[in-house]
């Protein structure tokens, strides 16, 4: 897939199957439509993502890493 950009520390699918959703070591956030590997949207966070998990309805996700 497209947009990876550095180590991927984390990624999680959405319950329906449709969309991934990553986290990786330049510190992006990035949401992929599984089907098609299309990049829908990218956030740069201002610390070190970790982890993150969809919530159960699948409408947030919660992302978790380091300040320092």
């Amino acid at each position: 897939m497209a947009g990876f950009r550095m180590l991927i520390t984390s990624m999680a699918y959405s319950r329906d199957g449709k969309r991934l959703v990553s986290t990786s070591a330049d510190n992006h956030v990035s949401l992929h439509e599984f089907a098609t590997g299309k990049e829908m949207a990218i956030l740069l966070e201002d610390h070190f993502p970790r982890c993150l998990a969809y919530s159960p309805d699948g409408k947030i996700v919660a992302i978790g890493g380091n300040n320092s």
